[in-house]
């Protein structure tokens, strides 16, 4: 089975070249540009994904990644925001990982068990506390 994705698109800013890089994975595209937004006009430069698995495969081809925020629950078919983590874990032992979550009952039951679970918010500031950056 092949699966076809757009390239990943990179958002870059003038800043200095030392920037974090920030893969972010969301399936909502209002939500995701949110999130990247306030992330670049933070300074980072963010590698934005629909789906965990084009994420893979930017992180597979080499692309930097200094942390990685995602989203919990990610469309069917598709490593959720969990399994992702894991995967990401083990290409990148010790990245930072967030994970974010609109279901307050999700939240709870996989707290702790890799990273940091998150109540989607307004701010991206909670989760960069968070990742530590």
């Amino acid at each position: 089975m092949s699966f076809a994705f757009p390239p990943p698109r990179r958002v870059k800013t003038d800043r200095d070249p030392t920037t974090k890089h920030v893969v972010l994975v969301e399936d909502n595209e209002a939500y995701r540009y949110s999130v990247e937004r306030d992330l670049v006009h933070r300074g980072f430069v963010v590698h934005a994904f629909e789906s965990g698995l084009q994420a893979l495969d930017f992180v597979d081809g080499g692309g930097e990644m200094d942390a990685l925020i995602t989203d919990l629950a990610l469309p069917p078919g598709t490593p959720n925001g969990l399994s992702l983590a894991n995967m990401m874990r083990r290409r990148r032992p010790g990245v930072p990982v967030a994970m974010m979550t609109g279901y307050s009952d999700l939240a709870d039951k996989i707290e702790g068990r890799l990273g940091a679970v998150l109540p989607k918010s307004g701010s991206v500031a909670p989760i960069l506390e968070v990742l530590g950056l």
